[in-house]
C-alpha cells in the first residue's frame, strides 16, 4: 500500500469503490438477464414438461428481482455514507441465489439431452451468464466465490450423479470450463480492484495535491510568524479595496521602537515572541474595529500596516492611538530586567488620485516625524 492510503478512512474508500463498481452492473443487469430467459425459456419448454420447465425461469426472475432489490440497497447505503456489512451480506446471499438460478437451467435435463439443438442453446446461454454475472460481481470478492461456489458446486454434483452417463471428452470438457471459468473470474476480480484502487489512489494524491497547493497559495500570502498577510497579499488586497471605494482609505504604518536591542538583549528567539504578539494584537483590533473592509499586515522587519476603506482620519487615529497603547502593555524579560515594548505610528488618509505608493511614502514620513519626536507616538501624515 502506497503513501496516499496512509488516511484512516482508505479501507472504507476501497470498500465503497468495490461496492459502488458491483452496484453499477448489476442495477443495467436486468435487461440482458431477461433476454437469456427470453432464449432459454423455449429451450426449456422444448425438452421438459412445463411445469420442470418453469421452475428454473422462475429462480432466474427471483434472483433477478433479489439481487436488484439488494443492489439498491447498497446504492441508498453509499449515498447517505451508511455501515456497508448489512447490504454487503444481502449481497453475498443474492450471489448464492444466482449460481443456483443459473445452475437449475441444466440440473433438469437428461445428460443426453445435453447434445440436442435446445440443450446445446442451454448450455451456451449458462455459461455466457456466469462470464456475465463474473464480470459485474469481480470487484466483491467474497460475492464472486459464493457465487462460483453455488454454480459449479451444483453442476459437479449433477455430473457425480450422472457420472456413467457423461463421456470421457463431456467430463473433460466440463472440468476445463470450470477451470478457464474460475480462472477468467479472479483475473476479472483482480483487474477490478486494481482499477477502483488507482481510482481511489489517484482521488487521494489529487486531495494532497490540492491542500498542498492551497497551502502553498495561503503560505505565499501569509506571513509565517505573524500569521498576518505578507506584504505581497497586503498591497494586492489594498489595491482591491482601493478598485471599489478610490476616494477612501485609510493607511496606518507601525515600527516597533528599539526592536534591535530586544533582539541583542534578550535573543531572537524574544524577539520573535513580541512579533507574534503584535501580529495578534493587530489582527484582534482590525477584527474589532467593525470596519468591514480592512487588511493587517507585516510588511517588514518590525514594520506593520493597517489600511481601513470607507473611513475618515480621525476613526485611523483613534485605532493608532488603540494599537500603541495595546503594545505599550508587552514587554520582554533581558538579562538587564524588563524592557517594555513600544511603537511609532504613522497615519495616512488617502487623497484623490493618489497611488498605493504615495499614500504608503506619505504614512512612512508621518511614522518618522513620531521616531524622530521621542518614539511611542502616533502622527498624523500632512
Amino acid at each position: 500500500m502506497t503513501d496516499a492510503f496512509s488516511y484512516e478512512n482508505s479501507e472504507r474508500a476501497l470498500q465503497e469503490g468495490y461496492c459502488s463498481a458491483a452496484v453499477r452492473g448489476i442495477i443495467h443487469a436486468p435487461l440482458i438477464n431477461l433476454g437469456g430467459i427470453l432464449v432459454v425459456g423455449p429451450a426449456l419448454f422444448m425438452l421438459l414438461p412445463w411445469y420442470y420447465a418453469i421452475c428454473p425461469i422462475l429462480l432466474r426472475l427471483f434472483s433477478i428481482i433479489f439481487t436488484h432489490i439488494n443492489a439498491r440497497r447498497m446504492q441508498k447505503a453509499l449515498a447517505d455514507d451508511a455501515e456497508l456489512t448489512s447490504p454487503i451480506a444481502r449481497f453475498e446471499l443474492g450471489a448464492i441465489f444466482v449460481g443456483l438460478s443459473w445452475a437449475s437451467t441444466l440440473l433438469l435435463l437428461q445428460p443426453a439431452q445435453w447434445t440436442t439443438p435446445p440443450g446445446t442453446t442451454i448450455v451456451a446461454i449458462s455459461a455466457i451468464g456466469i462470464a456475465m454475472t463474473s464480470l459485474i460481481i469481480a470487484p466483491l470478492r467474497r460475492g464472486l466465490l459464493l457465487f462460483l461456489i453455488s454454480y459449479f458446486g451444483s453442476v459437479i454434483l449433477y455430473v457425480a450423479w450422472y457420472f456413467a452417463d457423461f463421456g470421457f471428452i463431456t467430463l473433460a470438457t466440463l472440468v476445463a470450463v470450470i477451470f478457464a471459468t474460475t480462472k477468467l473470474s479472479f483475473l476479472l476480480s483482480h483487474s477490478a480492484h486494481e482499477t477502483v484502487r488507482t481510482k481511489i489512489e489517484n482521488a487521494l494524491l489529487n486531495q494532497e495535491l490540492q491542500l498542498a497547493l492551497a497551502e502553498a497559495e495561503r503560505l505565499s500570502h501569509t506571513d509565517e510568524l505573524t500569521g498576518l498577510a505578507n506584504r505581497r497579499a497586503f498591497e494586492d488586497h489594498v489595491h482591491k479595496l482601493l478598485s471599489r471605494d478610490p476616494d477612501n482609505g485609510i493607511l496606518l504604518l507601525a515600527d516597533l521602537d528599539h526592536f534591535k536591542r530586544i533582539n541583542d538583549e534578550a535573543g531572537h528567539a524574544m524577539g520573535d515572541n513580541v512579533l507574534r504578539a503584535v501580529g495578534k494584537l493587530l489582527s484582534a483590533m482590525t477584527v474589532a474595529s467593525g470596519f468591514p473592509n480592512r487588511i493587517a499586515a507585516r510588511i517588514g522587519g518590525e514594520e506593520f500596516a493597517i489600511f481601513i476603506g470607507g473611513t475618515d482620519i480621525a476613526a485611523g487615529q483613534r485605532l493608532a492611538e488603540d494599537l500603541r497603547r495595546a503594545i505599550g502593555g508587552i514587554s520582554s524579560a533581558t538579562a538587564q530586567g524588563h524592557l517594555q515594548v513600544s511603537v511609532s505610528v504613522g497615519v495616512a488618509r488617502r487623497l484623490p488620485g493618489e497611488s498605493l505608493t504615495q499614500l504608503q511614502k506619505r504614512a512612512d514620513e508621518a511614522m518618522y516625524e513620531a521616531k524622530n519626536g521621542g518614539r511611542d507616538q502616533v502622527r498624523l501624515a500632512a
